[in-house]
C-alpha cells in the first residue's frame, strides 16, 4: 500500500516536469522548423518565379535533391548561388521530415502521461489503498522516463546536420 501523499506528489511532479520540459522543447523545435521552412520557401519561391511547371521541379528537388533537379531541368541551373539555395532547401526538407514525426510522438506520449496523472490525482486517497496503486505509479513514472528519452531523441534529430542527398550536391552550406 502506498501513502496517499507520496502518490499525490509523484503524480503531480511527473505531470509538472513533463509539461515544463515539453514546453521548452516544443519552443526550441518550432524555432528550428521555422528556419527550415524559411530555407524551403526561398528555394520554392525561386522555382515558382523561374519555371511555369515549377511543381515537377520542386518534386524533383524535394525527393531527389540537386542531382534529381539537374536531371529534370534542361539545362541544369548554372548559377552557383541558386544551386546552393536549392541544395539547402532539399536538405532542410529532408531534415524537417525527420523532425516532425519524432515531435508528434513526444507530444502524444507526454499528453497521455500528463492526462493519466491528472485523472488519477483527484482520487489518490482511494487509489493508494488499492492493490494496483504501485503499478499505476510505476506506469506513470515509466512512461515519463520514455517521454524524457523521446525528448533526447527529438533534440538529436533537430540539431543533426544531414548530409546532402546521394552525397552529390555541390555548392551547399549546411542548414541553419
Amino acid at each position: 500500500m502506498l501513502d496517499p501523499q507520496d502518490l499525490y506528489y509523484t503524480l503531480s511532479t511527473v505531470a509538472q516536469a513533463l509539461a515544463g520540459a515539453l514546453a521548452v522543447l516544443v519552443a526550441f523545435v518550432l524555432f528550428r522548423l521555422a528556419h527550415l521552412d524559411q530555407d524551403v520557401l526561398v528555394a520554392l519561391s525561386d522555382l515558382q518565379g523561374k519555371h511555369s511547371g515549377w511543381e515537377k521541379f520542386w518534386k524533383a528537388l524535394r525527393d531527389g535533391g540537386l542531382p534529381k533537379l539537374d536531371e529534370t531541368l534542361n539545362p541544369p541551373e548554372g548559377d552557383s548561388r541558386t544551386r546552393a539555395q536549392y541544395s539547402v532547401a532539399s536538405i532542410a526538407w529532408r531534415q524537417r521530415r525527420h523532425i516532425v514525426p519524432v515531435l508528434y510522438g513526444a507530444v502524444i506520449a507526454s499528453v497521455v502521461d500528463i492526462a493519466a496523472c491528472f485523472i488519477m490525482l483527484p482520487s489518490t486517497h482511494t487509489l493508494a489503498r488499492s492493490s494496483w496503486a504501485v503499478y499505476a505509479a510505476f506506469g506513470v513514472v515509466g512512461l515519463g522516463v520514455l517521454c524524457l528519452a523521446s525528448y533526447v531523441l527529438l533534440i538529436a534529430v533537430a540539431v543533426k546536420s544531414p548530409e546532402p542527398s546521394h552525397g552529390k550536391e555541390s555548392g551547399a552550406s549546411p542548414p541553419r
